[in-house]
């Protein structure tokens, strides 16, 4: 299971995602959840950050 979760941590840290770290979760944010509802709509329009 270690092995597993280090790998999705090291491609959480190459991807494109927002730098923050696994175990923080963002529903506790309101401001993240909100910077990532219109983020999204965005990219899905223009294919662009």
């Amino acid at each position: 299971m270690d092995e597993i979760f280090e790998k999705i941590r090291q491609q959480f840290d190459y991807g494109p995602y927002p730098r923050y770290p696994l175990e923080q979760s963002p529903g506790d944010d309101r401001d993240l959840l909100l910077i990532h509802n219109l983020t999204t709509p965005y990219y899905l329009r223009y294919r662009q950050r």
